[in-house]
């Protein structure tokens, strides 16, 4: 089998094993949020991080790669980088609580569990609340310059090389001068 034929055949792309892949390997960028919040480190840029692994999941299950899982698994992405968050935001709580109970503030404690219910009291707080969403936002803009960084330049060439390639072989063949042409009439004498 030639070359151009092996071109022209195409892959189906299995569009659920692609949305499992992405969600299974957007788990890895919000586990990297996860721990680069633990460890005090600007936890946003694992943004890029995350859509970059689940855009890499959908084409290893999928088995293609198109603009359409790209969109698929980037949404996938933001959706667990937004659950990163919130957990983040809930271990804050968490950690809040404990520094208070311990220095003898408070005389209770929170669950890790009690804490992510209570993320939505905290957010509507004015002075909690503008810092966590700053880095949901600096974390969703690095995870959308991912994903169109992703589109721009393999997709679209790609794109632009097959329509180039189908263009040229589309190409109509140029008769040589010394063959002679039939001339046809176009009315018949009547």
């Amino acid at each position: 089998m030639g070359f151009d034929k092996q071109e022209n055949i195409t892959k189906n792309e299995n569009v659920l094993a692609g949305i499992v892949g992405a969600f299974l390997f957007s788990l890895g960028g919000g586990v990297v949020w996860f721990l680069l919040h633990l460890t005090g480190v600007f936890a946003s840029i694992s943004g890029f991080v995350g859509v970059f692994l689940a855009i890499l999941g959908y084409k290893l299950f999928a088995k293609k790669e198109s603009i359409k899982g790209i969109i698929i698994a980037s949404v996938i992405a933001f959706a667990v980088l937004v659950l990163a968050w919130y957990l983040c935001v809930g271990k804050d709580i968490y950690d809040a609580y404990q520094y208070y109970y311990n220095s003898g503030e408070i005389d209770y404690t929170l669950s890790y569990a009690d804490s992510l219910r209570s993320v939505p009291s905290f957010l509507s707080d004015p002075e909690i609340g503008p810092s966590c969403y700053r880095d949901l936002i600096i974390g969703l803009v690095f995870a959308l310059i991912g994903s169109v960084g992703t589109i721009t330049p393999r997709q679209l060439l790609r794109r632009l090389l097959t329509r180039r390639k189908t263009f040229l072989r589309r190409r109509p063949k140029i008769r040589s001068r010394s063959v002679p042409r039939k001339r046809t009439r176009r009315f018949a004498n009547t």
